[in-house]
């Protein structure tokens, strides 16, 4: 008595007293496909036998009498082919469904990280121990929304003699305006000793949203040696 499988090409021969009356479910070897098998008539037995590619895997194991039991492995049958593709198949889509669930994790991840440091002076403002944080992994926020960046020293001399001049930009990364307070500058020589302090002029009262201003202030007779400005606002912005 010959069995196909309905889902793959993989055909079997069994012994007629493994299907029972009734009829029972049964499991392709090759695919693992299930499926309730009823008994052949004589008809549908003479039509199956004409085949190819018949696996008798009944009655050469008399002893046993599973019908559907040990059959000698054969990795060049079809139906071992069929079950080996299989079987790749099932590997392949659990490994991209895996490899897919990491890269949506990881985008969703970056996406939040990407929107906190771009937002980090706003989340800073509301929650001033997030600083920390963000310090921590390079990218500090400035809960002031305004900052002094650029900053250069050139000495010359002019018609009243020697002078200092620092200059640089303020700068400022806030979505409204900002006011803007009177810089304190300090000139510190190699050894950080402080030398020279003074406040100065920014030259603008009121920063617009992410404008920036560029300024310059003199320092006269200024002290030898190589000297370095330090410049902060002289109160909080």
């Amino acid at each position: 008595m010959l069995l196909n499988c309905p889902a793959c090409s993989a055909k079997y021969q069994i012994a007629k007293t493994a299907i029972p009356e009734a009829g029972r479910n049964v499991r392709c070897a090759a695919c693992g496909h299930f499926w309730y098998q009823l008994p052949f008539d004589d008809e549908n037995e003479l039509e199956l036998n004409q085949s190819t590619a018949v696996r008798d895997i009944g009655s050469q194991d008399s002893t046993n009498n599973k019908g559907f039991g040990a059959q000698k492995s054969n990795s060049n049958a079809p139906h071992e082919k069929i079950r080996k593709a299989a079987i790749d198949k099932k590997i392949f889509l659990q490994v991209a469904a895996i490899a897919i669930g990491w890269v949506l994790a990881i985008a969703v991840v970056g996406g939040g990280l990407f929107a906190a440091i771009s937002n980090r002076n706003s989340i800073v403002a509301k929650w001033p121990k997030s600083a920390s944080a963000f310090a921590f992994i390079g990218v500090p926020a400035n809960i002031y929304g305004i900052e002094i960046t650029q900053v250069k020293v050139r000495s010359g001399i002019d018609a009243q003699g020697p002078r200092l001049v620092v200059s640089g930009v303020i700068k400022s990364i806030s979505n409204t305006d900002k006011l803007v307070p009177y810089l304190r500058v300090v000139l510190v020589d190699a050894s950080g000793v402080q030398k020279a302090k003074w406040l100065a002029d920014p030259g603008v009262t009121v920063l617009k949203a992410h404008g920036k201003k560029e300024f310059e202030t003199i320092w006269r007779n200024p002290p030898a040696g190589q000297l370095v400005a330090i410049v902060t606002f002289s109160q909080p912005p």
